[in-house]
C-alpha cells in the first residue's frame, strides 16, 4: 500500500471502488469492516456502505506509521 490514487470524482467510494484504489479484494474490505478495522463507514442503508476520501486517506497514513492494518481500528485513530 505505498501510494492510493482515489477518483477525483467522487465523494462517496463505494467497497469495490475503495478495495481497488488500495489493492485489495472488497472481501477483505468487509473482513476489515467486520473486524472494526479500516477507514470509518459511511451507512447510507444497511446494505450500502461507502468511503470519504478523506477518511481514507487518513487510515492509509496511521497504517503506514502503524505498519499494519491490524493496529488501525475505525477512523486511523488508535
Amino acid at each position: 500500500m505505498s501510494s492510493v490514487t482515489l477518483p477525483k470524482d467522487r465523494y462517496l467510494l463505494k467497497t469495490a471502488e475503495f478495495a481497488k484504489a488500495i489493492g485489495s479484494s472488497p472481501k477483505t474490505v468487509r473482513n476489515w469492516r467486520l473486524a472494526g478495522l479500516g477507514p470509518r463507514p459511511t451507512r447510507l442503508s444497511a446494505s450500502d456502505v461507502r468511503y470519504t476520501p478523506e477518511d481514507i486517506e487518513a487510515w492509509v497514513r496511521a497504517v503506514k506509521k502503524a505498519g499494519s492494518v491490524q493496529a488501525v481500528p475505525f477512523g486511523g485513530a488508535k
